[in-house]
């Protein structure tokens, strides 16, 4: 039993030995690898960060996992969707294009506000646009608007009624010895001062063989800020000028040589040689007033007197006349005759048929009749046409004339032109074009105005 026990004892501690020696091998390695860990850690966190994840620097370290390559196929279809998301990023970018250019922001502000500010002027007239033609009733206007010379000052004045007195500035015949008003066609009269003030900017000049003719009509009633306009005169002795705009204030104020009181502002240029002409309303073709003056530090802007401020005093001088004229007062200056000039007989025509053409549209106008000869041939079938062709109820837009030719002689002139008249059919309603051409015969009548005698249609 000892001898089995003392066996025992020796075979034990040689494994206690054994267990020992790998206890403190394991402890060792144990605290090797502690302080391995640790150092590399301390490392790992003093080195700035590779912004690598932990599988990154493993697969760095261990090129062994190649496996981690295949699960790259795995990735493959994370490629695949990219390029369903690369779309989607297309379409956020263009928007995101137009949003970031600053010029198409700009852009779309500006023409908000243009179309702000255009269309309360479409609805006011002028801008019935293209540009609300004014065409129409300027053509009629010139017949009544003159050319007015003294040996002081040249300007302009208009027909203020059937009695052949025109309406012009005082300053324009302030100390003159006699007065020559000239009409379009080079016609020119002798005329006579019937009224002139010393406080109010108006004056009345007589002449005697413009009497019976019709006057336009005037406005007696002050109208509104925005109201389009037209001016025509004779700035720099150019007749017939005209320049369009709207009225900009009513009611000004300004003393000068003469005090001007309850003035319309305006936007439609005049300049010097303007005064006395007339501001008319581009709607209605009544005159407001008088062009008068023009702010030397603003010429942009004009004023003109309005006619029914003014009437009372002008109505007292055609009653009874300052200086009465005198028929037999002896001529101080030579006047000229009406002449029929090629230029300004085509014009005429042209402006003939701007005059039809409203007629068509307007069955209450009768702005052309005043172009065609009292009684004549002209009169008569020219009426008769414009009632036929109202009769279809065409809406006519535009008229084109083209002169063809102008032959001259001593009393007359006879001009060939062609009139293509744009419309729109009341049936189909699409747009069509009629031309007329036709052969006028022109005269001069007894105002020195051009007038239609005879029309002959091809």
């Amino acid at each position: 039993m000892l001898k089995k026990s003392g066996k025992h004892v020796k075979t034990t501690n040689k494994r206690i030995k054994y267990i020992t020696i790998s206890a403190l091998t394991i402890f060792t390695l144990a605290i090797l690898g502690t302080i391995y860990f640790s150092n590399t850690n301390e490392e790992e966190s003093q080195r700035p960060s590779s912004g690598l994840t932990d599988v990154d620097e493993i697969v760095k370290a261990f090129p062994e996992p190649e496996p981690v390559p295949e699960p790259v196929p795995e990735p493959e279809p994370v490629p695949e969707p990219e390029p369903e998301q690369k779309p989607e990023q297309e379409v956020k970018e263009e928007p995101q294009e137009t949003v970031e250019v600053p010029v198409t922001k700009v852009e779309e502000t500006e023409d908000t506000s243009v179309e702000i500010t255009e269309k309360p002027k479409e609805a006011v007239v002028l801008q019935e646009k293209p540009k609300k033609d004014f065409s129409t009733t300027i053509a009629n206007a010139k017949q009544f608007v003159y050319t007015i010379y003294s040996d002081v000052e040249q300007g302009s004045g208009f027909l203020y009624n059937s009695s052949g007195d025109i309406l012009t500035n005082a300053h324009v015949l302030k100390d003159a010895s006699y007065v020559t008003v000239k009409n379009s066609n080079g016609q020119e009269f002798d005329g006579q001062i019937i009224g002139i003030s010393e406080t109010q900017d108006i004056a009345l000049v007589r002449v005697l063989e413009l009497a019976d003719k019709q006057p336009p009509p005037m406005e007696m009633s002050q109208v509104g800020v925005g109201t389009e306009v037209f001016s025509l005169g004779s700035p720099g002795n150019i007749a017939n000028t005209s320049s369009e705009g709207v009225i900009t204030s009513v009611g000004k104020t300004i003393v000068d040589d003469f005090t001007y009181a309850n003035l319309y502002e305006m936007n439609a240029l005049i300049k010097q040689g303007s005064s006395g002409g007339p501001l008319i309303n581009a709607s209605t073709g009544k005159v407001l007033g008088i062009n008068s003056i023009v702010l030397t530090d603003n010429p942009q802007i004009g004023y003109a007197i309005p006619i029914y401020t003014v009437s009372k005093q002008l109505n007292d001088w055609v009653a009874n006349p300052l200086i009465p004229p005198d028929p037999e007062k002896e001529i101080l200056q030579h006047v000229d005759d009406a002449y029929l000039d090629e230029e300004l007989l085509a014009s005429f025509i042209v402006d003939y048929y701007e005059l039809f053409l409203f007629g068509l549209n307007d069955v209450t106008s009768k702005y052309y009749i005043s172009f065609l000869y009292p009684g004549s041939q002209a009169e008569t079938d020219e009426q008769k046409k414009m009632e036929e062709l109202r009769k279809l109820q065409q809406a006519y837009s535009n008229v084109k004339t083209v002169v063809n030719s102008v032959l001259v002689s001593e009393d007359s002139a006879v001009i060939d032109a062609d009139a293509t008249f744009t419309y729109t059919d009341s049936q189909d309603k699409q747009t069509k074009t009629v031309i007329r051409k036709a052969t006028f015969t022109v005269v001069l009548d007894q105002y020195g105005d051009y007038q239609i005698k005879e029309v002959i249609v091809k």
